[in-house]
């Protein structure tokens, strides 16, 4: 099938889309410069899927052309959406994208990281019956792979989760979830926060009849850096004080709609006022064994 190029003043895109197949299914991603050594492996995994009849939609915050990428790998159906401001910024562009497009399902996915030949296809079956999915995760770094199945140390696979499980800690990222579209109206994300990803499922989880699911039957391989704060390496003093900063703006974020979260945020406060030694440090790394996102930080 012939590739057609595009062009939208709208959204001030690029995209490469099959003129024959009107697909439902989007797999949403960022791609920027960092991500540049990374992005063969991850478009060879976008491309083994099991499922295929889906769109890659790419919002490209300043990484340059895209032909090369995409002649590399034609089986991929592309749409690009050219913006460059603030990592929420561009989440909020991308998703309002696909929204406004008329996609049914989001298959969220980060450019630096890789997955499970099934995970379009699970996603997919499990959002006949779930309002969002969101699935375990290999750690690995340069040196490979080091921890496989990392939440399936402490959630069960099958469980059923909602804004409660999610309150205080996250699993729930920008490569490992996806969720129905009729969920989310118009999104609008704070420009200063960092837990993007925390904030968007803490708003699309909180009607309590939506419900999300786990499932360990697909993995993503997130990559993990040497300073990075989202990771899931043991807190030093530095990595804590980040952390408490961004739980604060999250917090405060949410508080505008949800009252329920100022003794949340109080409390974190308290916290980011105390003096905290490396012995604290020391006793939070030693508290949970395989912690969850920002679940240390307290």
């Amino acid at each position: 099938m012939k590739l057609a190029l595009r062009i939208s003043s709208r959204w001030g895109q690029r995209f490469v889309v099959d003129e024959m197949i009107q697909t439902k299914v989007a797999v949403a991603t960022t791609f920027f410069p960092a991500a540049h050594p990374y992005l063969d492996d991850f478009l060879r995994s976008i491309a083994s899927q099991s499922y295929s009849a889906f769109d890659l939609v790419i919002l490209n915050d300043g990484y340059g052309p895209l032909d090369e990428l995409a002649a590399a790998h034609p089986g991929v159906s592309i749409r690009e959406v050219c913006h460059s401001e603030t990592i929420a910024k561009n989440r909020e562009v991308l998703l309002n994208f696909v929204k406004d497009q008329g996609y049914e399902s989001v298959i969220l996915a980060d450019s630096d990281d890789h997955f499970d030949k099934n995970r379009v296809e699970l996603s997919l079956q499990l959002l006949k019956r779930f309002d969002v999915v969101v699935n375990d995760i290999a750690l690995f770094d340069d040196s490979g792979i080091y921890a496989e199945n990392y939440f399936s140390q402490r959630i069960k696979n099958g469980s059923v989760l909602d804004l409660s499980f999610i309150r205080e800690k996250n699993i729930f990222g920008m490569s490992n979830s996806a969720f129905s579209l009729h969920l989310m109206d118009v999104l609008t994300i704070p420009d200063d926060l960092v837990a993007v990803d925390w904030y968007i499922f803490s708003r699309l989880l909180r009607d309590s009849d939506t419900k999300a699911v786990f499932t360990s039957d697909t993995q993503t391989y997130y990559r993990q850096y040497r300073e990075n704060t989202v990771g899931m390496k043991k807190l030093t003093r530095k990595s804590f004080l980040q952390g408490l900063d961004v739980k604060d703006r999250h917090y405060s974020a949410l508080l505008n709609s949800d009252e329920s979260y100022r003794a949340i945020r109080d409390s974190n406060r308290a916290l980011m006022c105390k003096e905290v030694d490396q012995e604290y440090i020391e006793k939070l790394n030693s508290q949970i064994p395989h912690p969850l996102w920002w679940e240390a930080i307290k």
